[in-house]
């Protein structure tokens, strides 16, 4: 394969947390500060306050979770609440059920094998560990106590048994209880607030959401959590209402264009583990366009989606068959044609 074939899969969107985690070259990097992941991951560390990232679609909220989530130290547990619709967007028992039952699902993953449970009475720790690349709950983290598995497996039973009768923010509050018991704390996530809503949700079923699902991660789970929300829902009278509750983060605008988006581009090639830099693949006049179509938009994911499709255009024209060894680079030309294709789809 050539490189720009190797470079489809870096440009393209994964729905997987841990990839977007691996992905997110950190603001704090691009802008040389400590006012973002780090100061969110600062706060999650310390705050049981829910930390809220606002910013447009596209812009990297949940990367930027991902990221946080990804660097939490071995006493947190990242509690990832996986983004579908909920069949009524206020419904705050189907919320807490959906929060408790993939509490107990990360914790069984990640608590280690039945060797280990087996050993509890000894006060042993699970032996069993997820990839060092990555830390944190879902994305990995330090063993959990196999006392901690079997507690758990135990107000399973409840849900599975009872799950209409059992009080859901209870069950919450004892699922915080058995991992403090047990030096750990989760963090609940929802990095896509707006796949909990749904794409048709009216005002009505936004504000529900905000008053009753963000207002119990906010008020009455004593427990860090983060989520992405989105700018359109800044005026809505419920969040509104609720944001004094939150900490917010927003996220900033990249600066320093075009080299900027050159390291960015680069550093997902190397996620991906491909050897060669953005340089290689697009000439500098491709990445002028490319920072330019940012600078218009402020939208990361149409950038990589523009990238792509001049990936694209280029392997087109490129004549691969006659011996071409992959040399082939994206200009100028490809990527206007891309955005020119953006245009008239959009």
């Amino acid at each position: 394969m050539t490189l720009l074939e190797d470079l489809r899969q870096p440009l393209r969107p994964s729905g997987r947390f841990r990839d977007l985690a691996g992905m997110h070259l950190p603001f704090d990097h691009m802008l040389g500060s400590d006012r973002h992941e780090a100061a969110a991951l600062q706060l999650t560390t310390t705050d049981t306050r829910c930390v809220a990232i606002v910013g447009p679609p596209g812009t990297g909220k949940s990367s930027f979770i991902a990221w946080v989530a990804a660097a939490l130290p071995e006493s947190h547990v990242a509690v990832v609440v996986q983004g579908r619709a909920l069949g009524e967007p206020g419904n705050l028992e189907e919320f807490l059920l959906a929060l408790l039952k993939q509490g107990l699902t990360q914790a069984r993953a990640f608590g280690g094998g039945a060797d280990d449970v087996e050993r509890a009475g000894a006060d042993s720790v699970a032996t069993t560990t997820s990839p060092a690349s990555v830390r944190g709950g879902e994305l990995g983290g330090g063993p959990i106590p196999a006392k901690l598995t079997i507690e758990l497996e135990s107000l399973a039973e409840e849900v599975r048994r009872n799950p209409r009768d059992l009080d859901r923010l209870s069950g919450i509050e004892r699922l915080i209880g058995n991992f403090n018991h047990h030096g750990r704390t989760p963090v609940f996530i929802l990095h896509d607030a707006e796949a909990h809503l749904g794409a048709d949700a009216d005002q009505q079923q936004r504000n529900a959401f905000f008053n009753t699902v963000v207002g119990a991660l906010a008020n009455d789970i004593a427990a860090p959590s983060l989520l992405a929300v989105q700018t359109r829902y800044l005026s809505d009278a419920a969040y509104q209402a609720i944001a004094p509750t939150l900490i917010e983060f927003q996220i900033p605008t990249i600066g320093d264009l075009p080299a900027t988006l050159e390291a960015l581009l680069s550093h997902r090639m190397q996620f991906w583990g491909i050897g060669a830099h953005a340089r290689d693949a697009f000439t500098e006049p491709a990445l002028v366009a490319l920072a330019a179509r940012y600078s218009d938009r402020g939208d990361l994911r149409d950038m990589l989606s523009v990238a792509d499709a001049a990936v694209v255009h280029a392997l087109d024209d490129a004549d691969l068959s006659d011996g071409q060894t992959g040399d082939t680079q994206v200009d100028q030309a490809d990527v206007f044609a891309a955005i020119g294709g953006a245009s008239s789809r959009g």
